[in-house]
C-alpha cells in the first residue's frame, strides 16, 4: 500500500483562509452529500463482497477497485480540509490529484485461508476458543473486569486492587 500527502513548497494563505471560515459550506457540503450516497453504495457491496469470499474464497476484484477509489475520493476531501494541500479536491471515484495526494492499493491475486490471514496480520481472536458459557461466565453481572487470557482460559481475573494484581501477573514489581 503507498499513501503518500505532498508537502507544498508554497501554500495560498488566501485560500486557507477560505477553507478555515467557509470550508464546511463550499468543500464540506457538496462532497458529503455525493459520499454519503456513494459510501452506502460501498457499505452494500462491503456487504455482498463478505458473502462472496464466505463462499468463494476470493474477494471480486471490481469491488475492490471501487473499495479503494472511494477511499482515495476521501483523501483528497481531507487532505484539503486539512490544509495539507491546496485547491479544490476532484469529485468522484476517477477524480485524479497526482500533484499532492497518492493511494494505491494492489489488488492481493488469489484466495486466503484464515491461517494466512492470521500470519499475515498477526491477529488472534480468544473469544473463538471459548465456549459460550464461559464468555457469559466472564462476562458477569458486576462492573466491566479485565481479564487475562492464556490458551482459552481465565487465568487471572482483575476487579479489585488492579494496580496491584497486574503488577503481580506480570511480575513487574
Amino acid at each position: 500500500m503507498i499513501l503518500t500527502i505532498k508537502n507544498q513548497e508554497h501554500y495560498s494563505r488566501g485560500e486557507l483562509l477560505l477553507r478555515t471560515i467557509f470550508g464546511p459550506l463550499y468543500i464540506t457540503l457538496p462532497h458529503v452529500f455525493l459520499l454519503f450516497f456513494v459510501g452506502l453504495w460501498g457499505a452494500i457491496l462491503f456487504f455482498v463482497a463478505f458473502l462472496v469470499v464466505v463462499f468463494t474464497g476470493n474477494y471480486p476484484q471490481s469491488f475492490f477497485e471501487f473499495q479503494v477509489q472511494l477511499m482515495r475520493w476521501k483523501l483528497r476531501l481531507n487532505a484539503r480540509l486539512f490544509n495539507l494541500s491546496d485547491g479544490y479536491p476532484a469529485f468522484g471515484l476517477l477524480g485524479t490529484d497526482d500533484e499532492y495526494t497518492q493511494f494505491e492499493v494492489p489488488y492481493p491475486e488469489g484466495s486466503t485461508t484464515v491461517s494466512e490471514f492470521e500470519s499475515l496480520t498477526q491477529a488472534s481472536f480468544p473469544y473463538a476458543y471459548m465456549d459460550v458459557n464461559m464468555f457469559f461466565d466472564l462476562r458477569g453481572n458486576s462492573p466491566p473486569r479485565i481479564y487475562y487470557l492464556r490458551e482459552g482460559k481465565a487465568e487471572v481475573i482483575w476487579d479489585k486492587d488492579l494496580v496491584l494484581k497486574f503488577q503481580e501477573t506480570f511480575e513487574l514489581k
